[in-house]
Order: structure tokens, then sequence, then C-alpha cells
């Protein structure tokens, strides 16, 4: 008696699980687009292909030098408002503090001579 009720019990699962399937199908082939999950588009980062632009002989202008001390101070301000951003962005870019260090030596060194 309990091999009956084993096997019926497996009937009434492939039977649930085949309707399952069928209709699963059925909604993937004639159900609406819009059902399901819509990627979002990509989008190109604003830095993406920007340069810092150089003058003659590798000497850098006043004007870039002022523009790493703004992104200097964004990310000093950052750090104590939004920490989370600035932990993902020096995670993203793990020497971009010491990039901006040696930029900064560069240009004074550069005024000094």
């Amino acid at each position: 008696m309990k091999t009956n009720r084993r096997k019926i019990y497996l009937l009434l699962f492939c039977i649930a699980a085949g309707l399952c399937c069928i209709y699963v199908i059925l909604v993937s082939v004639f159900g609406a687009a819009t059902t399901g999950i819509i990627p979002n588009p990509v989008t190109i980062p604003y830095h993406l292909g920007k340069n810092f632009r150089m003058t003659t002989a590798g000497t850098i202008d006043s004007a870039t030098y002022n523009r790493v001390e703004k992104f200097k101070a964004f990310l000093d301000s950052l750090k104590s408002t939004d920490s989370a951003r600035y932990r993902n962005i020096v995670n993203t870019r793990p020497h971009l503090q010491d990039s901006i260090n040696a930029f900064e030596k560069i240009y004074l060194n550069q005024l000094n001579k």
C-alpha cells in the first residue's frame, strides 16, 4: 500500500511540475515583453577619454593644477560626508592619492625652477 501511495505522489508531482513548465514556456512565448527584466542603458563616465592638457615640454599649467586641487578638496570633503562613496572611489582607484601628491610635487618643483 505504501508503494501505491508513493507512485500516486510521484505522478501528482510530475503533473504539477509539467504544468509549471508548460506555463513558463507559454508565458515566455506569448506573454507581454514588458513583464521581463528591463536592462538599464549603459552610461559612459564623463571623464573617459578626457586627459589633462599638457603644455610644451611636459609642464603643468595653473588651470590644470587648480582642477586637481579642487578634486583633492572634493575627496577630502567626501571622506567626512559620504565615507561609503569615498571608500568606493579609493578602492576602485587605489593609487589616486599617490598620483595627486606626485602631481603636486611636480607642479611645485616646476614653479621653483
